[in-house]
C-alpha cells in the first residue's frame, strides 16, 4: 500500500512540474551587476539601461565618475611630498635628497 501511494506521488508530481524546455532565463538588473549607469547585459541575450550620470561626470564601465581631468606633480610645479590631483585623487611627487626637507611641495636645506 505504501508503494502504491509513494508512486501515486511521484506520478502527480511529474505530471504538475514544467518540462523542462520550458525552463527560461531570469534576467539579471543593474542592482545585481553594480552598474549605476550606461548600457549592460541581462545575462540572457538582452540589454540592460542602467541610468545616465549626473552633468560633469561621464559613465566609464557602468560607473559615474567625475569627468575631471587629474594634473600631475609636475603640472603643479611639486617635487616633493603628497599632493591632490585636483579630481579627489592622492599623488605621491617624490622625496628629498638628504640634508633637505620638503616643504610646500619643494625640497630645502635643513
Amino acid at each position: 500500500m505504501r508503494s502504491l501511494l509513494l508512486t501515486t506521488i511521484a506520478l502527480v508530481m511529474l505530471a504538475c512540474a514544467p518540462p523542462l524546455a520550458a525552463q527560461t532565463c531570469t534576467p539579471t538588473t543593474c542592482a545585481q551587476l553594480g552598474a549605476q549607469c550606461g548600457p549592460a547585459s541581462d545575462g540572457c541575450g538582452g540589454t540592460l539601461m542602467c541610468g545616465s550620470c549626473l552633468a560633469g561626470q561621464t559613465c566609464t564601465a557602468g560607473k559615474c565618475a567625475s569627468a575631471c581631468t587629474p594634473e600631475t606633480c609636475a603640472q603643479q610645479g611639486l617635487v616633493c611630498g603628497a599632493a591632490s590631483n585636483g579630481c579627489g585623487g592622492t599623488l605621491n611627487c617624490g622625496t628629498c635628497a638628504k640634508g633637505t626637507i620638503c616643504t610646500a611641495g619643494q625640497c630645502v636645506k635643513k
